[in-house]
């Protein structure tokens, strides 16, 4: 990802910081959510970079963890190949944490596993996300995340930008 797309994932980043209700981040509290997806591809894979739609499910665990299942479809252009699917399946522990000084502000951090199908061959690698939450009432919110991810054979990385709703279900 050059600069300028790094710097503009860090604008959307620190645009959408907001508070999200407190009592959505309780334990057994279920997310789920749908996002689009812009994803920048390692140059070895020979795909140009993606735009594509994806839903995830998340349960909180604990209070402020969640574990998250998501996946992401795309059809990509490849050199040589004409489009191409893409379709990656993560698996995810995540944190959400305040922001200290940010009246209520929250950070989502989450880190785990890939599972990269691109049609032409499977990875299986790590994956990693960085985002916000903006709530919208109490059981809505905006994300907006930028991801990562890695695979180790042979050696590529992938990065990406996300803009998503969550809808909350709170466990009663």
């Amino acid at each position: 990802m050059d600069a300028r797309k790094l710097s503009v994932v860090v604008g959307l980043l620190a645009a959408t910081c907001a508070a999200l209700p407190a009592r959505a981040q309780r334990r057994g509290t279920v997310e789920v959510g749908a996002f689009a997806n812009a994803m920048d591809y390692d140059r070895d894979l020979h795909i140009r970079e993606g735009i594509g739609a994806g839903a995830r499910v998340g349960v909180f665990v604990a209070r402020n963890w969640s574990a998250e299942v998501e996946g992401t479809l795309m059809r990509v252009d490849r050199e040589g190949a004409g489009g191409v699917r893409v379709a990656p399946l993560y698996a995810r522990l995540g944190y959400t944490a305040d922001v200290p000084g940010g009246r209520g502000m929250r950070a989502f951090f989450a880190g785990g596993v890939v599972r990269a199908d691109y049609e032409f061959r499977r990875d299986l690698g790590l994956s990693g996300v960085l985002g916000t939450k903006l709530a919208a009432g109490d059981r809505f919110a905006a994300r907006v995340e930028g991801t990562g991810e890695v695979m180790p054979g042979p050696r590529h990385w992938n990065t990406g930008l996300r803009l998503g709703l969550s809808l909350f279900e709170s466990a009663r």
